[in-house]
């Protein structure tokens, strides 16, 4: 005979709450990739068109730090990153990021 305490049920229950809280992204994503056909974790649409970020702080991966730099994107990309020598399209939307830093991928 197996016994069982008094809170063995409420035990497993608690048990099967958490894994199933745990699991819920995932079957999630899986739900919604056999709708599109695509998983979207963590991402986010590229907006289209140039953008231009100046007076910020940029942080760079593999070099120093710029102060008051400049930053311009174009279609989701980053095409030119400086000081104050780099121009801003024509057409560019421009964007104030005083006191700003702006790290590879996101922008505090």
């Amino acid at each position: 005979m197996i016994k069982t305490g008094k809170y063995f049920g409420g035990f497993v229950a608690f048990r099967a709450a958490c894994l199933f809280i745990v699991l819920l992204p995932v079957l999630t994503s899986i739900a919604e990739a056999q709708q599109t056909g695509s998983v979207s974790v963590g991402t986010m649409s590229t907006p289209p068109g140039t953008f231009v970020i100046r007076n910020a702080r940029i942080v760079t991966v593999s070099g120093a730090d710029v102060d008051n730099g400049t930053l311009v994107i174009r279609n989701g990309r980053i095409e030119a990153v400086g000081a104050g020598d780099v121009t801003a399209p024509a057409g560019a939307q421009e964007i104030d990021a005083r006191g700003l830093i702006v790290y590879p991928g996101m922008m505090d």
